[in-house]
């Protein structure tokens, strides 16, 4: 049986946001203020009554973008922040080990900041190329 380790690190200023890396101001909002509502402004398409909301809650996402580096790097590998494809706007979600919801992440925020494009591979290894100081490397192993 094979296993895949994600790791990420991040090179640069660990206290830098998402928001600092793409000249935007941060904002006072913490992790505290996260809303276990994903979705504020429900959207319906009437050809499909069954499809999921377009965008998850944007305080959310506010609170998201002015984490640090650092933090997002210990949640990437602890787990804590992991792969949920959920619909075309959400690919990534956090939950933290308090947290009975998931926090869904919008895609805008998760192409930013977690590679996903692949650099190189080898045979037990595959490299994604770096996102604003992000890397992320799989390795596999028995």
């Amino acid at each position: 049986m094979f296993q895949y380790i994600n790791t990420y690190s991040f090179e640069g200023d660990l206290s830098a946001t998402l928001n600092s890396l793409t000249n935007l101001e941060n904002t006072d909002l913490s992790l505290d203020s996260l809303s276990k509502v994903n979705y504020t402004q429900p959207f319906v398409n009437p050809s499909n009554p069954n499809e999921s909301p377009i965008r998850p809650n944007s305080q959310n996402q506010l609170i998201l973008k002015n984490q640090q580096m650092s933090w997002w790097v210990e949640n990437l590998n602890s787990g804590a922040i992991y792969y949920f494809p959920y619909t075309n706007y959400v690919n990534w979600a956090y939950k933290s080990e308090l947290d009975t919801v998931e926090i869904h992440i919008d895609i805008e925020i998760s192409d930013l900041i977690i590679p996903n494009e692949l650099s190189s591979s080898s045979k037990n290894t595959l490299e994604y190329k770096d996102k604003f100081g992000m890397k992320r490397v799989i390795t596999m192993t028995k």
